[in-house]
């Protein structure tokens, strides 16, 4: 009888053991650096080329499981009236995929809106101030600061997963930056709020961080599932 029990414990650990093994995705880590050219309007981001749903992006030198990519990337246009800042919508697959590595998938899930209050974004030009505006409502994503009286630069972030051949191995935050070497940040402004659109190229990193595999925590029931077993044979 403790020979049986003794097999069946064992097992089932051995069962744990194999649910833990790695699968063939594996975790995805550093950071991603991305350059391209984007027009902005009041609701949109236009990667270019210009129209379509999506635009082309270059990648630069990365770190991490990124180092040694190259060449180009696709990522699909934004609208804030399907992805407003804040506020949950369903994730957007393949946001972002790479030429390089065609098993690498970027589904966005959020926007963060941006940090600044709305209190100088009507202020005369001056260095120094921040400003982040209400619309598109609820509030934008970007954050919105002039580096001298004729000149200003945005950011915004959002984030998501990174998929590996359909398999969800990291999380990913991208923090996107642009300046305007002419135009401070009033002037932008009012030129969306018009109807108008401005143009500029962006740098974009992308930081990934591995999701806990799943494999740990069958590791981790079946060797809990196996202790009572265990003891019940030393027991007897």
């Amino acid at each position: 009888m403790r020979l049986l029990t003794a097999k069946y414990a064992v097992v089932c650990l051995a069962i744990a053991l194999f649910l833990a093994a790695p699968v063939a995705a594996g975790p995805i880590s550093g950071v991603l650096n991305i350059t391209g050219d984007v027009t902005v309007t009041g609701t949109t981001m236009d990667w270019s080329p210009l129209g379509g749903t999506s635009g082309i992006v270059v990648v630069g030198t990365s770190t991490g499981s990124f180092l040694g990519l190259g060449g180009t990337g696709v990522m699909l246009d934004l609208n804030s009236l399907s992805n407003p800042a804040g506020v949950a919508w369903p994730p957007v697959l393949d946001f972002l995929t790479l030429s390089a590595d065609p098993t690498l998938s970027f589904e966005l899930q959020y926007i963060n809106q941006g940090i600044y209050s709305d209190a100088l974004c009507g202020a005369a030009p001056a260095s120094g101030q921040n400003c982040t505006p209400t619309f598109p409502p609820p509030k934008s994503p970007f954050n919105l600061t002039n580096l001298t009286a004729s000149s200003s630069q945005v950011s915004m972030t959002l984030g998501g997963i990174i998929y590996q051949s359909g398999i969800p191995v990291s999380n990913f935050t991208g923090v996107y930056t642009a300046q305007f070497a002419g135009m401070n940040y009033q002037q932008v402004l009012q030129t969306l709020a018009g109807a108008g659109s401005v143009n500029t190229t962006f740098s974009a990193s992308f930081l990934a961080e591995p999701i806990p595999e799943p494999a740990t925590a069958f590791l981790i029931f079946g060797a809990l599932a196996a202790l009572p077993l265990v003891r019940r044979f030393r027991k007897s």
